[in-house]
């Protein structure tokens, strides 16, 4: 779960200070949001496929508020960018990951639950 969260925040980092490491995606029509969406949908799903079972059953609300740290995170690593020179904050951009966070992570947690009610149930 953590190496998740680190290789996010070093791609990010990277994307900052390297730039020139991916101009291989420059031809590549809205590949900003495109790539906002994919990482946070990425990560999203790594985070609750990581996370155990015992943890999203706990609480009422407890997958929910993994998807919220999810959220956190990236807005956390986009409000970052204001203060990055060869980065530019944008709204849209945080919206495409938020929508990332939502298509893959509702799915992802059913998945998740759907596992760990099969896992307990005795074979016939």
């Amino acid at each position: 779960m953590y190496p998740a969260i680190a290789a996010y925040w070093l791609l990010s980092i990277l994307v900052s200070i390297r730039p020139d490491w991916f101009l291989f995606v420059q031809g590549v029509p809205g590949r900003d949001k495109l790539l906002h969406f994919i990482g946070a949908s990425l990560l999203t799903v790594i985070l609750v496929s990581g996370s155990t079972s015992l943890a999203l059953r706990r609480r009422a609300f407890g997958p929910f508020l993994l998807l919220a740290a999810v959220a956190l995170l990236v807005t956390l690593e986009e409000f970052t960018q204001l203060a990055i020179p060869s980065r530019t904050f944008d709204l849209f951009d945080l919206g495409y990951s938020y929508a990332g966070i939502l298509l893959f992570g509702l799915p992802a947690l059913w998945l998740k639950r759907m596992q760990a009610s099969a896992a307990r149930r005795p074979d016939c």
